[in-house]
């Protein structure tokens, strides 16, 4: 009879068990009512946006804040920083465009590739060597990596920082000497440019490729690292080519992370090739662990071409401490 009671226990147990759900998972983190100050403390998790900016006709928000792993994450979208109005048309290439380009809607899990190493954001290849070399400290801030020459110490500042460039190993390397924002401060993500190409090109190939070493394409599923900025934001890095034409120095460049927001901005080639760019990834594609994220990377160079990379993400996004 013990016996008999004791599974009919049991039984009951794991029906309670079954039909009822868990109620001690932590409750989502309620957006407070001011931005929080990164790193401060938070439970649970969300994503809340504060401050707004608009341009084109469209309001975006300014500052978005993430609880992930018990603290506050925080970056500014600077959405309206190089606004795009115009339409940017058909695809260049005849292809599909940004909503129907190969892999961007479902696109399989990747398998990771053996690229001959991880990616990393070390030093640059052959393209910080060519172009316009600086040998007087530039009007506006130069753009970290680009070449440079002689003993440049150049101070430049703006409504939130004072930054410092300094001309080493024949490059600009940036110091940031003091930031009043709370979100933290970020230099240029590319190097800029202003007079755009307007003209149209036939026979380009588009690449898109790391960061480091002599240029190369990604790999089909390469892994990248993520890289923290000082707005507390996770961000990629690559680096963008143009071979069989002859690349125009300012191309207006678009770029789309699998089905989030295309950022478009006028971006400088240095002979075909691009220094370094640091895009920003969207908080719905990180996870709290560490994980691979398939991500696809579409680049469009307006009136030249377009190319789409099939990467994966090393995608936790808790910021390291400090």
């Amino acid at each position: 009879m013990l016996a008999a009671m004791k599974y009919l226990g049991l039984v009951a147990l794991l029906l309670v068990t079954v039909g009822c759900e868990r109620t001690d998972r932590p409750a989502p983190a309620m957006c407070p009512a001011a931005a929080p100050s990164p790193g401060a403390a938070c439970t649970g998790s969300a994503s809340c946006e504060f401050g707004t900016e608009s341009c084109c006709g469209e309001t975006h928000p300014s500052l978005v804040c993430s609880c992930s792993g018990g603290t506050w994450a925080c970056y500014y979208t600077d959405a309206c920083l190089v606004p795009f109005c115009g339409d940017a048309g058909p695809n260049p290439d005849g292809g599909p465009g940004l909503d129907g380009g190969p892999g961007m809607d479902g696109a399989p899990a990747c398998v990771p590739a053996d690229a001959g190493g991880p990616t990393d954001g070390g030093p640059v290849g052959d393209a910080g060597v060519c172009g316009p070399v600086a040998t007087t400290c530039p009007t506006t801030a130069p753009y970290a990596g680009a070449p440079c020459a002689g003993a440049l110490d150049c101070p430049y500042m703006d409504s939130l920082a004072t930054w410092q460039y300094t001309c080493v190993g024949g490059q600009w390397q940036e110091t940031l000497v003091e930031c009043t924002s709370f979100g933290g401060c970020v230099p240029a993500l590319g190097e800029r440019c202003t007079t755009v190409f307007t003209g149209t090109l036939s026979g380009a190939t588009v690449e898109i490729g790391p960061s480091s070493g002599p240029f190369r394409p990604f790999a089909d599923c390469e892994v990248l690292p993520l890289v923290w900025g000082g707005q507390g934001a996770p961000m990629m890095s690559l680096r963008i080519r143009v071979t069989g034409v002859e690349a125009p120095e300012c191309i207006m460049t678009a770029i789309t992370l699998t089905s989030g927001a295309t950022i478009r901005d006028r971006t400088v080639f240095r002979c075909g090739e691009t220094l370094p760019l640091l895009v920003v990834v969207p908080f719905d594609l990180c996870t709290p662990e560490a994980a691979l994220i398939p991500v696809d990377i579409r680049v469009e160079l307006e009136g030249i071409g377009s190319v789409t990379a099939h990467v994966s993400v090393e995608s936790n996004c808790t910021p390291l401490p400090g």
